[in-house]
């Protein structure tokens, strides 16, 4: 698939409503990159002269410990703003890298402050796409206690990534992500084999199944049931 910087424009949310004047003034100053699988768009510490914004594709954002474990944060999907902290700090304080084949547009940062400075809605939906992502975070740090154990935790983090990700199909919804167990035990903060474990408990109840690289829910509403179940 290939885009051009118009098009990957219309991808982002936080463009869409921005005005004509602001979209003419911001492609003059706009690049669109092109990720393959599994490289890194922003490392930790990063100098961010860039605002981030993913047209096409999906990735993470994650932090390192001192022991060098990644600790995956969240998982971005198509339209979403990746860095917009670039706009107040000068190094970025989270890496991101890519699922999937991904497009991102690039704006600099001085370039898109004075945008937004002459656009109310552009600095409406920046925000929004900021409270977006504060809202995840807390859900995330919701469900990282012991208050959701084992398999329910895993089974919440699948449907969440059935609905942002998943393409429907005869057996039910398909992850659209190459995701492996290693790579579900960075997003969870668990130990590869714990959640080798609890998945094989899903996958015998019927929750999840395998197709490839792909996990399917064959019944999101069951699945839905399972977790939300005392």
């Amino acid at each position: 698939m290939k885009m051009t910087i118009k098009e990957a424009f219309f991808m982002v949310d936080a463009l869409r409503d921005a005005s004509p004047a602001t979209h003419a003034r911001l492609l003059g100053c706009a690049s669109l990159k092109e990720f393959g699988r599994r490289q890194v768009i922003l490392h930790e510490k990063q100098e961010q002269s860039s605002v981030y914004m993913l047209a096409d594709g999906a990735v993470s954002v994650y932090k390192t410990s001192a022991g060098g474990e990644k600790k995956i944060l969240m998982l971005l999907r198509a339209g979403a703003v990746i860095n917009g902290g670039a706009l107040s700090v000068d190094l970025s304080d989270a890496g991101c890298e890519t699922l999937k084949e991904s497009f991102v547009l690039c704006i600099p940062v001085q370039d898109f402050l004075r945008a937004m400075s002459e656009d109310f809605p552009l600095v409406r939906a920046v925000l929004d796409a900021a409270n977006s992502k504060i809202s995840r975070l807390q859900r995330h740090l919701k469900n990282t206690p012991n208050s959701v154990v084992g398999e329910k935790k895993l089974a919440a983090k699948l449907y969440k990534l059935a609905v942002d990700f998943g393409v429907n199909g005869a057996y039910g919804t398909t992850i659209d992500l190459d995701l492996s167990v290693t790579y579900l035990a960075d997003m969870l903060g668990q130990k590869r084999e714990t959640v080798s474990r609890q998945l094989k408990v899903l996958r015998e109840n019927g929750f999840v199944k395998s197709a490839g690289q792909a996990f399917v829910i064959p019944d999101m509403d069951r699945l839905s049931d399972f977790f939300h179940g005392s």
